[in-house]
């Protein structure tokens, strides 16, 4: 496999900053929003830290993501899951985008990243499949990686089967993170962009959801009342 940078560790947040970002302009400018009005309705950022976070250059926690959307009043979407998911890749500029990542992600920096953005994509392919029903599209990942696609399939396909455990108890690590939906959820940061696990779904208003940011665990239990918990771990879904 040829080396390619990433940025990614277990805690890595899963909200990609730009598509966020956007989400916030887009949800601001619809209502005829400046961000000095925002910013007097805070106490946390001024209205030139909001341009940065609406560009996508400012590194955020759980709980800053949770607080912008809603000082921002983010339109809530239902989580992405099951057989309605997609892994694209969003091309930006990565040295514009402040990742909020750990460095160091192993000796082999081509092996190791590639087969850690596998894990963390399989981890959360389990806590939106069941994976049995997640298909792996990875074109975009071997784009994104370099790697051929029937190499990349062939290393996931060896990793859910030789790791399943480790892999499983990455997905019910990830349960607890924030997302937000409606940007989709963040795999790796790459060189040429971000890898996103988005939702095929359409986006009417159907599908929308009374929270526009949560835990991963909470968002997926509010979109799919009819599914308890003892249900995904009977499907093979951590609880």
């Amino acid at each position: 496999m040829s080396t390619s940078t990433i940025d990614l560790d277990a805690t890595a947040i899963l909200v990609p900053l730009v598509r966020f970002g956007e989400a916030l302009h887009r949800c601001r400018t619809r209502r005829g929003d400046s961000l000095a009005a925002l910013s007097r309705t805070s106490d946390r950022w001024l209205p030139d830290q909001l341009l940065q976070i609406e560009q996508g250059h400012v590194a955020l926690t759980d709980d800053d993501v949770i607080a912008l959307a809603d000082l921002y009043r983010l339109t809530g979407r239902v989580v992405p899951r099951g057989d309605r998911i997609d892994l694209v890749l969003d091309r930006t500029a990565s040295a514009d985008v402040v990742v909020p990542f750990g460095h160091g992600i192993g000796e082999d920096p081509g092996g190791s990243s590639i087969d850690d953005a596998l894990r963390r994509f399989l981890a959360l392919a389990v806590v939106l499949g069941p994976i049995e029903r997640v298909p792996l599209r990875l074109s975009a990942a071997a784009d994104a990686l370099d790697v051929e696609i029937d190499q990349l399939v062939r290393r996931a396909d060896a990793l859910a089967r030789d790791e399943a455990a480790t892999i499983r108890a990455l997905g019910r690590d990830l349960e607890g993170r924030v997302v937000v939906p409606e940007a989709g959820v963040q795999v790796a940061e790459t060189h040429l962009g971000t890898l996103v696990i988005i939702s095929r779904a359409d986006r009417r208003a159907s599908h929308r959801t009374g929270r526009a940011a949560g835990p991963l665990d909470v968002l997926l239990a509010a979109a799919s009342p009819d599914l308890p918990r003892d249900h995904r771990r009977r499907s093979g879904q951590p609880g």
